[in-house]
């Protein structure tokens, strides 16, 4: 072989290696733990509500983001953004709901301290993080909370369980429907993650009076758990059965 061709070899395996390495900056921003027993509902939005700015730069305030409670509660049910004048700032599709009770901002990019909430408006990082909220990516959330929800379930059409990471590796099925419980074991390359899969004979909800639900298969094996965005390919249902 000669050299231009090992060069060559050498130069495509280290891009594939860098391209797998690297994910998106997409993620959720977290509040502090305590947040959930001191408001149990619903929206992630500190009292003082957050800054919405039109560009990452801190000279461009466009607003702000402010949570609204029910009468006499101090429990946050939806939010309004100010000033309102040509209509909302911040639309539902901007929030995750992270778990039964809480429901929290999504980000796009993190750039020169700013945080993208949606195509028009952003928040100052430093903002976020004096009021005790946090950057998770995509991939560090589902792997730590990887157990704490009833399963992960793979998006339509299905997902591909694969003895590699990569497209090359061979495909041992492809995952998808309530039936294949999905779970991280905490190995993560890139947007590819290394998983255990139990294969129900119906989904555990519907077996709840029937004692233990059977499993019909398990695998192992590695899945691209986000897309190529940076977005979850698999899902979890935060209100449980």
């Amino acid at each position: 072989m000669n050299t231009p061709t090992i060069f060559l070899i050498s130069f495509l395996s280290t891009l594939y290696s860098f391209t797998l390495s690297q994910t998106p900056e997409v993620g959720l921003i977290l509040p502090p733990e305590e947040f959930g027993s001191n408001y149990q509902c619903c929206i992630a939005i500190p009292l003082t509500g957050f800054t919405l700015y039109k560009e990452a730069k801190s000279n461009s305030i466009a607003g702000c983001i402010l949570p609204t409670s029910e009468k006499n509660t101090r429990e946050r049910y939806n939010f309004q953004t100010q000033p309102t004048s040509d209509g909302k700032m911040i639309d539902l599709k901007d929030f995750h709901r992270m778990s039964y009770e809480i429901s929290c901002l999504k980000y796009l990019e993190i750039s020169q301290g700013f945080v993208k909430i949606n195509e028009s408006y952003w928040i100052k990082k430093e903002e976020l993080e004096t009021m005790g909220f946090q950057l998770s990516s995509w991939m560090d959330f589902l792997v730590k909370n990887s157990g704490n929800f009833l399963g992960y379930y793979a998006n339509d059409p299905g997902l591909n369980l694969r003895r590699g990471i990569g497209t090359e590796y061979e495909k041992i099925l492809t995952m998808k429907g309530d039936e294949m419980e999905i779970s991280l074991t905490g190995e993560v390359k890139g947007l590819w993650a290394k998983v255990k899969l139990k294969q129900y004979k119906e989904h555990p909800c519907n077996q709840m009076e029937a004692g233990e639900p059977q499993i019909l298969n398990t695998y192992e094996g590695w899945a691209k758990i986000l897309d190529d965005s940076g977005t979850p390919n698999i899902h979890y249902y935060a209100g449980g059965c």
